[in-house]
């Protein structure tokens, strides 16, 4: 996880490099962050953001594994199991450079 210093850095970084899939993981830090402190109604903010940005990167690209992992990790951690799943079915079916996350999925997969 991102350390909290860094959170507006990596949302800079990741916004000039276009890449929703790591602001919607930064922002879901953050809102994890700001419950930790008991700062909810910021945090349901923060949480918005994230699942929006995941959910928008997405829909531009449906089998984007990022998105995915981090939209089944999220959901996960909300107790939607079936929604978990099918984030990691489309993440799954992801091909090219992404070895790494795919990896990732498939081990989150296989531990449901």
């Amino acid at each position: 996880m991102l350390n909290k210093g860094s959170y507006v850095y990596a949302l800079e970084f990741f916004e000039k490099d276009n890449d929703e899939a790591e602001q919607g993981r930064t922002y879901l830090a953050i809102s994890k962050s700001l419950l930790d402190s008991n700062e909810l109604k910021e945090a349901k903010i923060a949480e918005d953001y994230g699942r929006s940005s995941l959910y928008n990167c997405i829909k531009n690209d449906p089998n984007n594994p990022k998105a995915n992992l981090y939209l089944a990790l999220f959901l996960l951690d909300k107790g939607d199991k079936d929604q978990a799943k099918e984030a990691i079915r489309r993440g799954l079916n992801a091909q090219g450079e992404n070895d790494i996350i795919t990896s990732k999925l498939l081990n989150l997969s296989e531990n449901l």
